[in-house]
């Protein structure tokens, strides 16, 4: 998604560059770590909010998350969450931020990177049932 807008800024698209001078992290990310494998690898460690575990943003004080929505289901979830919420269902939900050509995640990662990703986000991969099998 960075690298997308990185690009999209290149070529001239007022709106990206926007949205990365209003973000330090993709700044960091763009600058330090331009390459999807030296971003895992490196970026994991250097970049001290991304290590965080995303199923801690599922929980407060006295709240727990009763629904985990997916991207690679996104329709069918956002059409169930219509539905709980008793909102009429739209004939179209919105789409999901993933490139047309989108890839199998366990196909674009290295063994070391496997291996980097499982260490980091261990809480992360039990809790959303994900691997590299």
């Amino acid at each position: 998604m960075i690298i997308r807008l990185r690009d999209a800024a290149l070529e001239g698209d007022e709106e990206a560059a926007r949205r990365i001078d209003r973000n330090t992290l993709w700044q960091t990310v763009i600058r330090d770590h331009p390459h999807f494998e030296t971003f895992v690898l490196r970026g994991l460690d250097e970049i001290p909010t991304v290590g965080w575990p995303q199923v801690s943003y599922l929980q407060s004080k006295g709240r727990i998350a009763d629904f985990i929505g997916r991207q690679e289901t996104f329709e069918a979830d956002m059409r169930a969450v219509i539905a709980r919420i008793g909102l009429e269902d739209p004939a179209d939900v919105g789409r999901v931020n993933a490139a047309p050509d989108h890839l199998d995640y366990r196909s674009v990662y290295t063994p070391a990177m496997r291996d980097k990703v499982t260490r980091v986000s261990e809480r992360d991969l039990r809790a959303f049932s994900y691997d590299f099998s």
